[in-house]
């Protein structure tokens, strides 16, 4: 499995401004999950060399060399996920 990343942008101030957020449609259900990424739902592998990772995403920044960022995905990820949706 290959993801390619072609630009990464850091999040400004300017970002922040409730004109920018982004409004969710108005649902039937009550409830929302948020999942918070980093080091919950994947880890970053040091090496992705000698420690096989399920994931390599080549990353393009301007002006620079593309370097790969190895990410494992946590046990269970996949199937919680599955489950999740079942009720959205």
């Amino acid at each position: 499995m290959k993801f390619i990343q072609k630009k990464l942008t850091k999040v400004s101030y300017e970002d922040l401004k409730p004109e920018n957020f982004i409004h969710l449609p108005k649902s039937r259900h009550r409830k929302v999950l948020i999942l918070d990424m980093d080091e919950t739902l994947i880890h970053c592998v040091d090496d992705i060399h000698t420690q096989n990772p399920d994931v390599i995403l080549e990353i393009e920044f301007e002006g620079e060399e593309t370097c790969c960022a190895g990410i494992n995905l946590r046990p269970f990820l996949l199937e919680s996920l599955i489950e999740i949706n079942k009720y959205m």
